[in-house]
């Protein structure tokens, strides 16, 4: 089953919930016993695990709930909807009946879906494909499918974007041999990577830390995020208006999940601070510092005090360093800070990892493979303990380090969840809203190089053989 509504939208319902919430749980919906085996949320859509009985037989459901859609709308970027119907297709081998799709009113969303299915694969049969006729048979058969225009130009779009790049998933299994042919400059796997790589575009239109008001809490004013999709300060606590040098984006498993954002200059750890203690209300206990500290650079402020149990204040907030550890790892520097308001009774706790001797200032990934693995690994360790939050990612100018992080543990994630390598789609989700991010080609190919190392340090990767 592929759901693309929400049970509410607007204050209306949309859809009655036909399954129970919490998993092991049984609800009964007329003489048909829903029992829910497994729940799987990730950042656009939800999966789930159904066993109905009915009368003496009992069958297995797959439920597939994307959650990036509104009624009579198109999805606000194309490749997670490519990526989801990706996910939805890869467990038709269990299939033992057509896939029931449905939305609201299951004309708008549910046509639209259904078209990009079939005009997908509709190019990889006949190496073209017929919109129109697509719909206007769809609409034969159920009125009002692909509800709107909208609706109509969103499935170009996103045929456009998948056809050029082409096939972007490599199983696990594939891998290995593809990764060894990706270095010869000839071969066809090195050809599909360039490929890849020139389909991200730069789009700065709606970027606003270019205006007058702004251009001193930029590092570079041509490193500026956009407006659409920029970390808003709250205003009560910000010294003139909501601006920070800082981008939100999503990760594999929920939105929102890291802060992309520069070094701070000594006019803005305030807000750099302020954003960590109440990010849209949710605080966010991690920083992870890429860049070094020069201490004869005078725009590299240090947001924490040098010694322990010795506080330094920055506009209404007290930060205090409770332990340095520099012990776990050679190149990885990890700090306990607190951050508190006067009276606070329960200060944040965040733990800084700073990343150290293992990044040359003329190099645009991380010296070795496996330092980058470790600190995504240690991070997710800190935030299985402490809870997850947003993870703030800062190097000097916010982007070309920050981004690189972010999108290997977009990658990472999605490698371990559908056991695929798709440098590409865990790129666009990170650069259709930080659209600076991986500049270089090389950076593009060192993703790759890191999945490869990834999966051979991976303790099941024999489940992927």
């Amino acid at each position: 089953i592929v759901m693309v509504t929400q049970l509410m939208e607007g204050g209306k319902k949309k859809c009655e919930k036909y399954w129970p919430c919490d998993v092991g749980t049984t609800e009964e919906f007329g003489t048909f016993a829903v029992t829910t085996v497994l729940k799987e949320e990730y950042a656009d859509y939800a999966y789930l695990k159904f066993r109905v009985t009915h009368q003496d037989e009992e069958r297995e459901l797959h439920h597939f709930h994307f959650l990036s859609w509104n009624d009579k709308k198109r999805p606000e970027h194309t490749f997670p909807l490519i990526a989801f119907l990706r996910r939805v297709r890869s467990f038709d081998s269990e299939a033992v009946g057509p896939l029931v799709v449905h939305c609201s009113a299951g004309v708008g969303r549910t046509g639209t879906l259904i078209a990009l299915d079939y005009l997908l694969e509709q190019a990889k049969a006949e190496e073209e494909v017929d919109v129109f006729s697509c719909v206007q048979q769809m609409r034969m058969q159920r009125m009002s499918m692909v509800q709107v225009l909208e609706q109509y130009v969103f499935v170009y779009e996103a045929l456009l974007e998948a056809l050029k790049s082409g096939e972007t998933a490599i199983p696990c299994t594939e891998f290995p041999r593809t990764l060894k042919n990706i270095e010869d400059h000839n071969s066809a796997a090195h050809q599909q990577m360039c490929k890849e790589f020139e389909v991200h575009a730069i789009d700065l239109t709606n970027a606003d830390g270019g205006k007058v008001k702004n251009r001193s809490k930029n590092r570079y004013q041509d490193i500026v995020p956009m407006d659409l999709f920029r970390h808003r300060l709250d205003p009560r606590v910000s010294e003139h208006n909501d601006y920070i040098n800082a981008v939100s984006v999503d990760g594999y498993r929920s939105l929102n999940a890291f802060l992309l954002t520069q070094m701070p200059l000594p006019e803005t750890v305030s807000n750099f601070l302020h954003m960590i203690y109440s990010s849209d209300g949710i605080q966010s206990n991690v920083i992870v510092m890429l860049n070094a500290l020069d201490e004869e650079d005078p725009s590299c402020a240090s947001y924490w005090p040098n010694d322990v149990d010795s506080p330094v204040e920055h506009d209404g907030l007290r930060v205090n360093l409770v332990q340095e550890n520099a012990d776990q790892h050679p190149n990885i520097l990890i700090r306990d800070l607190t951050i508190s308001t006067a009276g606070d009774p329960k200060p944040l706790k965040v733990r800084q990892f700073q990343l150290i001797n293992c990044w040359s200032e003329d190099r645009s990934f991380p010296d070795d493979v496996e330092v980058l693995l470790t600190l995504m690994e240690l991070v997710i360790r800190w935030q299985q303990q402490s809870g997850v939050a947003p993870v703030t990612v800062h190097c000097m100018n916010g982007v070309e380090r920050s981004a690189l992080f972010a999108i290997a543990s977009y990658l990472m994630d999605m490698l371990k969840a559908e056991q695929v390598v798709d440098v590409y789609l865990a790129s666009r989700f990170i650069t259709s809203k930080c659209p600076l991010a991986l500049p270089l080609l090389e950076q593009y190919q060192f993703l790759f190089e890191l999945a490869g190392s990834f999966m051979s340090n991976f303790e099941t990767y024999a489940n992927f053989k």
